[in-house]
């Protein structure tokens, strides 16, 4: 009888997720992201509390529309980060995160805590590795 692996959240999530806040500029959350090799920061408030998430499709955005070009102003992460965010709990299975990331087309899901604050990410190269990994698994020896 084959036996069934349960994946769920907290196996695959990268964590501790890399935060700024909302009136981080948009140049210090994207040197963020450079620097620690990530493809999304999240926002919080000073209690940690989850406010929005900045990906690298929104600093493109803000990229277009010129908004790093104003010397004047220095754009901060609440004017073009994502507020509405697709969220999952540490128990959720890998199959429904990976319903949501096709379901609104995206490729970052906060893991919430039971307390309601971020505690890590699971990005769509997570869940290639994962698929990677189950391959591997299952293939047959050469």
């Amino acid at each position: 009888m084959p036996r069934r692996v349960e994946v769920r959240a907290r196996d695959v999530m990268s964590s501790p997720p890399v935060t700024v806040g909302a009136s981080s500029t948009l140049r210090e959350a994207s040197e963020k992201m450079w620097s620690e090799k990530v493809g999304s920061v999240i926002v919080v408030d000073n209690e940690g509390y989850l406010l929005g998430i900045l990906t690298e499709r929104d600093v493109v955005f803000a990229v277009a529309k010129g908004m790093f070009e104003a010397h004047e102003k220095k754009p901060t992460v609440d004017s073009v980060m994502s507020k509405n965010v697709v969220t999952v709990n540490t128990d959720s299975s890998i199959a429904q995160v990976a319903q949501l990331m096709s379901e609104f087309n995206i490729k970052h899901i906060v893991v919430m805590s039971q307390e309601g604050r971020p505690v890590g990410v699971i990005s769509l190269r997570d869940m290639l590795d994962v698929g990677f990994g189950f391959l591997r698994i299952l293939g047959s020896p050469d």
